[in-house]
């Protein structure tokens, strides 16, 4: 049901934005002209100024504490606990893998079928 609203809402948002005039999109004013143009940023100049301006105060900086990590993310990532860790996402992996096959296996089994089924029909060639 969700999925339906969301297309819905997805499709009036498209025909929304494909009924807006023109004009709500052009770089106009409202005479008609142009836009000017936004001035040119010198990267180069901006990057000089503000190395400059931090130059003159030194800032002490200390790294952040190092976060001990919990007891149940070292029984997942070493593959023990509840979570089973990184055994669980490979038995996801495999049982993904393996129904991929099958149903891959399983099409194209039915997709040779309908076309032996298939007779063709004859032409009169006149």
């Amino acid at each position: 049901m969700t999925i339906k609203r969301t297309i819905a809402a997805a499709v009036v948002m498209s025909l929304v934005a494909s009924v807006l005039p023109a004009t709500a999109w052009a770089a106009e004013d409202q005479n008609g002209t142009a836009a000017p143009k936004a001035p040119a940023v010198d990267l180069r100049a901006s990057t000089t100024k503000a190395l400059a301006s931090v130059a003159g105060n030194p800032v002490q900086v200390t790294a952040p504490p190092k976060a001990q990590p919990s007891g149940r993310r070292n029984a997942a990532a070493s593959g023990g606990g509840k979570g089973g860790g990184m055994s669980a996402g490979a038995v996801m992996a495999i049982v993904g893998i393996v129904a991929s096959v099958g149903t891959t296996y399983f099409v194209i089994k039915e997709m040779h079928k309908t076309e032996s089924d298939l007779t063709p029909t004859p032409q009169v060639v006149r």
